[in-house]
Order: structure tokens, then C-alpha cells, then sequence
């Protein structure tokens, strides 16, 4: 069994700003992991540039990823809903769906692109890595928790254990803060997961049975809630911890063009959204504010 791994993936968006703060929270908690790194191809930064960026990390994999390879697969979802079924309110409504989910099909598309990476270095150099984390480089990360406390905790999770956003004052976030399923947190900004877990999380994209559309699947529809039936299908569960000792407090911030708070980023217009990335050095696409 080998350390930790890092999968950071996503859209650029506020990288440039936050980048040092991200690399040092996790080479520091997660003691110098290794680093898997898939973005959407962006002129906010550049593969040299990134490269840079993890000159003192361990960069096992890095790669820029385009709308073209991605819109290759032929997916009902990815395609849209809305050409299917014979009546028009139900073709409606799926349609609906389509776009919905379709934050979440990008994502786990990258996370299928990290979890071969990965499985080929494991399977290369005859290891498996103890944990894996799936962070977003838009987000600023941070803990209240002792090093020590923090450092136990990831390294005693269990390989089937999958843990949640927004954690607070329970073992890595345990129906803590979030979009609940049922009983379950679902989140879309951090992941930690157990080596079994990560293989299987990682690799939803192939996994269709709750998002391909289906009528029955559409009670819980958003995308955090299609993470969390992903998590309850394969029982990636948080197993309970009593030890006052062992609880983990960890704190995360989405960072925004110029450190907006989301209600003020959502009332401005799709110009001024434009303008002000452009004024700042990202490219507007990092935000859906442009097609390339």
C-alpha cells in the first residue's frame, strides 16, 4: 500500500489565484501525495505553466482535455433526452434533465481519464495507493483540525469508505453540512476516498444504471444527488467514529473572480461576468460564458 493520491480536475477558473494554497493544504495533510491532474483546455493557464505550478509536488500525471474528445461518446444524456419518447411533456421534461446532469457527466468523464492514469502507475510500479481525493481547483481548502488528528484520520480510512463536503465536527463530514439523499450527503467540491472506493467512484462515468433518464430515476434529479446514488448503489459508507480525539473538521471555500460571494456573482449579467474574467486573466469558458 502506497500514500495518498490527489485527482484535481475540472475547470481552471480561479486557479491562478489559489494554486499555492491548494498544493501546500495537500502536500501538507496528505503528506507530499501524488498529484493526477485533468483540466478543460483553457487559456487561463498553459501544461508548462501547470507543470510549473507542481515543480516541488510529485505531478504523476497532468493533461488538458477538450470539448472534442469528450462530445465523441454517444450518450443519450450527453446528447439530449429531449429527441426521445413519443409523448411531448415527457420528451420535455427529459430534456430538462439532460442538461442537468450534464455538469455531472463532464466531471466524471475527467475522473475516468484520472482513475486509468492512475491504475496504469499503480499497476506499473506494483502498488495501491491508500487513499484518493477528488478536488476542484476553484476551491480554497482548509482544517481546524490538528495535523496529527487530521494526518490519522486519512490514513485509517477504510478502503470502502467515501467521505463528504463540508465537513464538520464528524469524522470527514458524516451527514454533516451538504444536498442530502435520503440519509446521505452528497458533494460536489471534495471527495476522500479508500483505495476500492476511489476505483469505484472514479469510473461512474461508465456506470449509467441511475442517469440514463429513466423515469424512475428522476425523483432526485440534481447533480449532487446523482453522486450520492452512485455512493449508495456500491454501499460507500462513512463508518461511525466515537473517539472525540478522532473527529475531523475540514473547511471549504469556493473562490470566485475577484473573491465574489456567490450571491453577488449570480446577479451579474452574463457581459459583466465576460468582462470581468477577461480583465482578470481567465478565460471566459472556464465560467460557460464563451464556446471554443
Amino acid at each position: 500500500m502506497k500514500r495518498h493520491a490527489v485527482f484535481l480536475r475540472g475547470n481552471l477558473r480561479t486557479w491562478n489565484y489559489i494554486k499555492n494554497d491548494i498544493i501546500k493544504f495537500f502536500d501538507v495533510y496528505h503528506e507530499q501525495p501524488d498529484w493526477y491532474v485533468c483540466f478543460w483546455n483553457s487559456d487561463t493557464s498553459t501544461i508548462a505553466e501547470i507543470k510549473n505550478d507542481f515543480k516541488n509536488s510529485n505531478l504523476k500525471f497532468l493533461k488538458f482535455e477538450t470539448d472534442h474528445n469528450y462530445q465523441r461518446f454517444d450518450s443519450r444524456i450527453l446528447e439530449g433526452a429531449h429527441t426521445r419518447g413519443p409523448d411531448k411533456k415527457i420528451a420535455e421534461f427529459l430534456g430538462i434533465f439532460s442538461k442537468v446532469v450534464y455538469p455531472y457527466w463532464r466531471l466524471a468523464y475527467l475522473d475516468q481519464i484520472l482513475s486509468m492514469a492512475k491504475r496504469k502507475y499503480e499497476i506499473e510500479n506494483n502498488i495501491n495507493y491508500q487513499s484518493v481525493v477528488f478536488a476542484r481547483p476553484d476551491i480554497s481548502y482548509s482544517t481546524t483540525s490538528d495535523l496529527e488528528d487530521y494526518v490519522r484520520c486519512i490514513n485509517e480510512l477504510h478502503s470502502m469508505e467515501i467521505t463528504n463536503t463540508k465537513s464538520s465536527n464528524l469524522r470527514m463530514g458524516k451527514f454533516s453540512e451538504g444536498c442530502k439523499y435520503d440519509n446521505y450527503v452528497s458533494p460536489d467540491t471534495l471527495l476522500v476516498t479508500g483505495n476500492i472506493a476511489s476505483d469505484i467512484f472514479s469510473t461512474r462515468f461508465i456506470d449509467i444504471d441511475f442517469t440514463d433518464g429513466s423515469l424512475t430515476r428522476l425523483m432526485n434529479w440534481d447533480v449532487h444527488q446523482l453522486i450520492s446514488m452512485i455512493k449508495t448503489k456500491y454501499q460507500l459508507f462513512e463508518l461511525a467514529d466515537t473517539e472525540p480525539n478522532y473527529r475531523v473538521s475540514l473547511l471549504l471555500d469556493i473562490i470566485r473572480p475577484d473573491n465574489l460571494s456567490m450571491d453577488e456573482w449570480n446577479s451579474m449579467s452574463k457581459k459583466s461576468k465576460y468582462e470581468l474574467c477577461v480583465s482578470l486573466g481567465i478565460d471566459p469558458y472556464d465560467y460557460n460564458l464563451t464556446i471554443k
